[in-house]
Formats: C-alpha cells, sequence, structure tokens
C-alpha cells in the first residue's frame, strides 16, 4: 500500500506508516533543517517543498495521504486565528490536494485521510474550526470519519504530548476501527468521536 505525506516534518508519520508495511511514494515539507533529515533517512523518496502548489497526482495514486498540518494557528498557547491562519489554514491545501486525486482516479483514492494536530483544534472558534474540518471531509467524499485524542504518554514514552488524530475513510465505515486501541494498553484514550 502507498502513502503521501503533506506537511511532513521530520517523518514521524511516516515512519509508522513504514513499519506497518507502507511504501512512501512522497513527502512535501518546506522546513530546510526537517528537509535535511527526510533526505538522510528518506533518500530514495521523492520531496517536494510547498503544499500549496503540489497537484493532488504529482506522486500518483495512493491508498493513504497523512498529515500534521501546522498548529499555531489551533493551538492554544497563541492567536488563535484558527482555520483561517495563514499557517493552520494549509489544511485547505490538504483537501484540495485530496479532491483533486479523487477526481483523476474517478474517487478510487486515497482510501484514507490521516490527520493530527492539536487539542486546540477542537475548541478553535468556539468548536466552529473542528465543525468546519469535518464538514470539508464529508464534502470531500469521507464516508465515515472518526477521531481520538492521544497522548504519546500511552505509548511509553515518559512525555505528555497530546494529539487529535483523525481518520477519514473514503471507502466504507472502518475509520472508527482503525483508530481502535486494544482494552489492554496502559493509559488507553477514552472514546473516539464519529
Amino acid at each position: 500500500m502507498r502513502a503521501i505525506s503533506l506537511c511532513t516534518g521530520v517523518g514521524g508519520f511516516d515512519l509508522a506508516f513504514l513499519n506497518a508495511g507502507f511504501q512512501i511514494t512522497g513527502m512535501v515539507e518546506w522546513d530546510t533543517p526537517a528537509q535535511a533529515v527526510l533526505k538522510h533517512h528518506f533518500p530514495d523518496t521523492p520531496l517536494e517543498s510547498d503544499v500549496k502548489t503540489l497537484h493532488g497526482m504529482h506522486f500518483g495514486p495512493a491508498e493513504v495521504i497523512m498529515g500534521g498540518f501546522p498548529c499555531q494557528d489551533l493551538s492554544t498557547a497563541g492567536r488563535r486565528a484558527g482555520l483561517q491562519g495563514e499557517r493552520s489554514g494549509l489544511f485547505f491545501h490538504f483537501m484540495r490536494i485530496v479532491k483533486e486525486m479523487r477526481h483523476a482516479t474517478a474517487n478510487e483514492y486515497p482510501h484514507f485521510l490521516v490527520l493530527e494536530n492539536v487539542p486546540g483544534l477542537l475548541t478553535s472558534g468556539k468548536g466552529g474550526d473542528f465543525q468546519l474540518l469535518l464538514d470539508e471531509l464529508a464534502d470531500s467524499g469521507a464516508v465515515e470519519i472518526a477521531w481520538r485524542v492521544v497522548d504519546s504518554r500511552s505509548t511509553g514514552i515518559p512525555q505528555r504530548r497530546r494529539r487529535v488524530v483523525i481518520v477519514a475513510d473514503y471507502r466504507g465505515e472502518r475509520a472508527g476501527s482503525v483508530l481502535s486501541l486494544g482494552e489492554s494498553l496502559p493509559g488507553r484514550p477514552g472514546q473516539s468521536g464519529a
């Protein structure tokens, strides 16, 4: 299975997907130091620098598009410009890329869009930004959408780093099962929304 990474950072999502058996067919990251890390660890993966100009079929079709769009405008530590902010507004380019790929493949690809961001996404604009995100996902053809707040402490890392993980399923009612965590995991987060 193929995956494309947008706003890749240093490739955390990519490493997880690679370890799960995916082929990473393309990455997009503008930050020069992060690009250097990606080139070192993923030397054979095509890397582009601007999500704003990337066409949805630039890397070809993929089962999964993933990424963590910038959080600065959503974080409770920031000015909270929300999805209308210059940085967090890159989310709309994610959606454009998904729609372009779906159009070019007669809605065959992608099967999933996997996003992550800070928990402030849920409360930005008194919840209006998260509703807008859900509406955009539905408008792009997502059949099921699920989300959950995950804390890195639940994976054994001695650091609290909470993130909202969102899965949009374009093929049929599996988004919730993708986010399911076993009952035996320590620090298992609460149930997701759908």
